[in-house]
C-alpha cells in the first residue's frame, strides 16, 4: 500500500489495516494487543497523576484511558 493511502486513513481504518494486512500474517495481531497491554501498564504504573494544567492531553483522562484499556485486555486475554 502506498504511504499516501495510509496517511488518508482514519485512526480506526489504520488499526484495522494493521490487524488484517501484514507481511507477517496474524502475528501482527498479537503484536498490536501486546503493545496496547504494555503501554497501558506503563501509563497506569504510578497511579493517577495530578493535572498540572500544562499538558495538551489531560493526564487524568490519559490515565483513565490506560486503566480502561488494561482492564479490557486483561478481561479478554488473562486466565
Amino acid at each position: 500500500m502506498k504511504q499516501d493511502n495510509l496517511k488518508r486513513m482514519t485512526n480506526e481504518e489504520f488499526v484495522i489495516h494493521l490487524m488484517n494486512f501484514s507481511s507477517t500474517g496474524a502475528l501482527v495481531q498479537s503484536f498490536v494487543i501486546e503493545a496496547l497491554r504494555v503501554y497501558a501498564e506503563k501509563v497506569t504504573e504510578n497511579g493517577e497523576p495530578e493535572d498540572d494544567g500544562k499538558s495538551i492531553v489531560n493526564p487524568k483522562a490519559w490515565y483513565k484511558t490506560g486503566v480502561e484499556v488494561l482492564e479490557k485486555v486483561n478481561l479478554k486475554y488473562k486466565s
